[in-house]
C-alpha cells in the first residue's frame, strides 16, 4: 500500500514479478478517467478475475477478487491505493504452470535493459540466458521462456542492424572513401591490424616473456565501459613506463576507432577484424578460381 511508480507499465511489471513468485498471473482490469479525459484510476487484477465467457469451458476465470488499485498522483505518477490478496483458486506451483499465464510470456523492462546491454557487448544468447538464470536462482525460475528471449534478441538485432559499422585497416584513403560513400556510418579499425602494429612498434615489450602482452590484450578485449578502458590504459602505461611511447600515444588519440567500449551501442555482428572476409577471399581465390580454370582447360 502506498508504493509509488513513475508509470503504469512500471507498476504492472512490479506486480507481475510479485505474481510470479506467488503463483498467479495478472492482467489489466477496470479503469476510470477524470473530467479532462485523462486516466486517473487503473486496476490490475488476478488472471482468474471475472467470469468465464462460456459455461462448461476450460477458462481459468473464477471471479477471483485479488487486485491492486492504482490512483494518479499530482505529478502524474501512480500509487497503490488498495490491495486485495484473497485468491479463491489454487495457486500455481511449478514454473511450467506459471509460464502458461499470458503475463508471464513476456520479458519485464529491467530484464530487457540487461539483455540489451549484454547483447550490445556481443554476449551470445546461451550465455545471456545463463546469466539471467543465475539472477533468478536457477534456470527453472526464469519467468519467461527461452523462445521469448530469442524473439526479443532477434528484434534487438534487427534494430541494431540499421546502424552500419564498416571495419577496415588504418588506411587514410579507406577512411576518406567510407566517409564519402557511406555517410552517417561508424568506421571501425580492424583489431588484428592494431595488434600487428603493436607487435611491430613495441618490439621487446610485446614479444619478450612477461605480462605486457596478455595485459595489453585484456585492455583491448575485456573492458566494457569507457571509464574501465581509460583507467586500465593509464595503469598499463604507468606499469611499463610507456607514457612517452610514440605508438601508444598515437593509437590512444584514435581509440574511438578501435577500443571496444566506444562501439558498445554499434552493431558489428561480432566482427572486430577484417580477417574473416580476407580468409573468405583467399578461399575463393584458391578454390573457385581454380575450378573455373579447370573447366576452361587451363590447368
Amino acid at each position: 500500500m502506498g508504493t509509488v511508480f513513475d508509470s503504469l507499465p512500471e507498476a504492472y511489471e512490479f506486480y507481475n514479478l510479485y505474481s510470479w513468485e506467488s503463483g498467479f498471473g495478472i492482467r489489466y482490469g477496470k479503469s476510470r478517467q477524470n473530467v479532462r479525459g485523462s486516466k486517473c484510476m487503473q486496476e490490475i487484477v488476478c488472471g482468474s478475475a471475472g467470469k468465464p465467457v462460456r459455461d462448461n469451458s476450460t477458462s481459468t476465470r473464477t471471479n477471483c477478487p485479488t487486485l491492486i488499485r492504482l490512483l494518479r498522483t499530482e505529478d502524474h505518477g501512480w500509487f497503490i491505493s488498495e490491495q486485495r490478496m484473497s485468491h479463491n483458486h489454487p495457486m500455481l506451483r511449478t514454473c511450467a504452470e506459471k509460464l502458461h499465464c499470458p503475463s508471464h510470456k513476456h520479458i519485464d523492462k529491467y530484464t530487457r535493459d540487461l539483455v540489451k546491454h549484454l547483447r550490445e557487448n556481443n554476449v551470445n544468447l546461451s550465455k545471456v540466458y545463463s546469466i539471467i538464470g543465475s539472477l533468478f536462482g536457477r534456470m527453472e525460475n526464469v519467468p519467461f521462456t527461452k523462445r521469448c528471449l530469442r524473439n526479443f534478441c532477434g528484434k534487438l538485432s534487427r534494430e541494431q542492424a540499421d546502424q552500419k559499422t564498416p571495419i577496415s585497416h588504418q588506411a587514410r584513403a579507406m577512411e576518406v572513401a567510407i566517409q564519402q560513400v557511406l555517410p552517417g556510418t561508424t568506421h571501425r579499425w580492424c583489431k588484428w591490424h592494431v595488434l600487428r602494429k603493436a607487435k611491430e612498434s613495441l618490439g621487446a615489450h610485446y614479444t619478450k616473456r612477461g605480462d605486457f602482452q596478455p595485459e595489453f590484450h585484456k585492455v583491448l578485449n575485456g573492458m566494457l565501459t569507457v571509464d574501465e578502458f581509460e583507467t586500465a590504459w593509464m595503469i598499463l602505461l604507468e606499469k611499463y613506463k610507456l607514457q612517452n611511447n610514440a605508438f601508444m600515444s598515437q593509437i590512444y588519440e584514435v581509440r574511438h576507432k578501435w577500443a571496444k567500449p566506444y562501439f558498445s551501442e554499434k552493431f558489428c555482428a561480432k566482427m572486430t577484424s577484417t580477417q574473416r572476409s580476407e580468409s573468405a577471399n583467399h578461399l575463393l581465390k584458391e578454390n573457385v578460381l581454380t575450378t573455373v580454370m579447370v573447366f576452361r582447360g587451363e590447368v
